[in-house]
């Protein structure tokens, strides 16, 4: 962050995501699934969380429809399979439990 940017998204596989904005650090989990090829899960948490922050979402919102997009895309064959709509993603989003870690930095 003191390089410039105003958020930084780090991946880290099956551990979960760190995402710093401001004096924050989130962390959220990766949502456990039957994983069948992880080809695009990166893109697809990538590409999701942008767009999200794009459309004015919040961090926190941004961030769960990231991990839910990558898990869907891991447990599907292929780069693109199991991409979410937006429609899914806010219906999703709305039953998952809360497990977002924050740290200040």
């Amino acid at each position: 962050l003191s390089m410039g940017p105003r958020i930084v998204a780090v991946t880290n596989g099956a551990n979960g995501v760190y995402v710093a904005h401001e004096n924050t650090m989130y962390f959220h989990p990766s949502i456990r699934v039957p994983v069948v090829n992880t080809v695009g899960a990166g893109d697809a948490f990538g590409s999701c969380f942008v767009g999200s922050i794009i459309q004015n979402t919040s961090i926190e919102q941004a961030l769960r429809q990231g991990i839910l997009n990558s898990a869907s895309v891991l447990s599907h064959e292929g780069a693109k399979a199991g991409l979410l709509t937006k429609t899914v993603l806010v219906e999703q989003v709305t039953n998952m439990v809360n497990s977002i870690k924050t740290f200040t930095l």
